[in-house]
């Protein structure tokens, strides 16, 4: 039996047929729906995320700026014979 060739975009999907991008849409669809009608779960998560996040990527940034100044101090002061 000949297979007929598939279409590069139902392969980049993981399937072999253009039913399963049909049952994929399908299901995105109805997990957008479920998501919009349930989003004031979502409401309070988001809230919290939102507070949290900015002091916590400020905290990374700094610790990323500041790393090699204090790396350059610590050899220097063990190379003095003092300890931090």
């Amino acid at each position: 039996m000949e297979q007929k060739p598939t279409n590069r975009f139902i392969q980049f999907l993981g399937g072999k047929t253009s039913y399963y991008v049909l049952g994929l849409i399908i299901l995105s669809a109805i997990a957008i729906f479920l998501v919009d009608k349930v989003s004031f779960v979502f409401t309070p998560l988001l809230t919290v995320l939102f507070s949290i996040l900015p002091p916590f990527i400020f905290a990374v940034v700094i610790f990323y700026i500041f790393n090699p100044f204090v790396g350059w101090v610590e050899k220097r002061c063990h190379e003095r014979g003092r300890s931090l």
